[in-house]
């Protein structure tokens, strides 16, 4: 069989298309399946379990922090917020300041997750810094 008789047969078309779907299908699950996941968990109305919240923070915090995919790591902060592993959280808020250094925000929740995992002098430190600048702007 010569090459023009298989593309015109419709079967073996219809074969190397759901060849082509499955791997575009299977590598958009391979490369976002862990931020489809946060999503979801970051959603759910119930605090989700410590074990689907530390899974969710290995698998993506092994990922550089970019101006791209902040989001994620910020509902990653959420949501290690929300199972309150504090330490992992305070780790997360650090990576987000510093992707964007202009922002207080994420210096603020970064100060509130040390304060609550027990490290008040850090927190300390971050607080008065925050404060100095709130005070520089007025």
């Amino acid at each position: 069989m010569n090459g023009a008789r298989l593309i015109r047969n419709r079967w073996v078309m219809g074969v190397v298309l759901a060849l082509y779907g499955t791997i575009l299908w299977g590598g958009f699950h391979w490369i976002y399946g862990n931020e489809i996941e946060l999503q979801r968990l970051a959603r759910a109305s119930d605090t989700p379990s410590p074990e689907q919240a530390m899974r969710a923070y290995e698998t993506i915090s092994r990922s550089r922090v970019t101006r791209t995919n902040l989001e994620t790591f910020v509902a990653l902060g959420n949501l290690l917020e929300r199972v309150e592993h504090w330490n992992e959280a305070a780790r997360i808020w650090r990576l987000v300041a510093a992707a964007a250094p202009e922002q207080e925000w994420p210096r603020g929740r970064l100060t509130l997750a040390l304060h609550n995992a027990g490290r008040y002098a850090e927190a300390e430190t971050h607080f008065v810094e925050l404060l100095g600048e709130g005070a520089k702007q007025r």
